[in-house]
């Protein structure tokens, strides 16, 4: 399925309801019935997680802060490095989404699952941290000839297109995008 700006929207308003009950799943399939398949994915994704209480909580803008550092120090420095040797990818795949420069609904659930278990960060903060990225891009400064511009947020697929991987890389990433990320 493409997915559009639009479906995007749905996904996260889905992933941002205060309680994720099987009444809420099914108001979100019948009034998108377009989307079921991928609603299905997501709501089978946060039954399974362990989300405790934080989910349930109201979260602080202290606390939200802690969580977008959390990701952010999840995804950088030595543990970036150890993160792509894990998943046999390049350090870019794992600095493409720390700098959140993929579009989060366009991510497989397999990767996304794979990764919050391997980074030890929950998947939805992980979306929170895109959610907020995507609120908040601003231009990183280097040391440059030019003006810094706003990084560019693409679909996962232009994302992966554009890392230039091996053949070897290819196959671990497919074998990724298709898992269930239990593996």
């Amino acid at each position: 399925m493409v997915r559009t700006p639009d479906s995007e929207d749905i996904f996260f308003a889905f992933t941002a309801e205060p309680d994720m009950t099987p009444e809420v799943f099914r108001s979100y399939v019948a009034r998108y019935p377009h989307l079921a398949a991928d609603l299905a994915d997501l709501y089978h994704e946060f039954q399974s997680a362990d989300f405790g209480q934080t989910a349930k909580e109201e979260v602080s803008l202290t606390a939200a802060s802690s969580l977008m550092d959390e990701v952010q120090t999840a995804l950088s420095g030595d543990r970036l490095i150890s993160l792509a040797r894990t998943l046999g990818l390049p350090r870019d795949f794992i600095a493409g989404f720390r700098d959140a420069r993929v579009r989060a609904g366009t991510i497989p659930l397999g990767v996304l699952s794979y990764l919050s278990r391997a980074a030890d960060v929950r998947v939805h903060h992980i979306l929170a941290y895109f959610r907020h990225a995507e609120n908040s891009h601003r231009a990183l400064a280097f040391k440059s000839d030019s003006k810094p511009r706003a990084t560019e947020i693409m679909d996962y697929a232009d994302f992966v297109r554009n890392l230039g991987l091996t053949d070897e890389e290819e196959a671990k990433l497919r074998e990724l995008e298709h898992s269930d990320g239990s593996d």
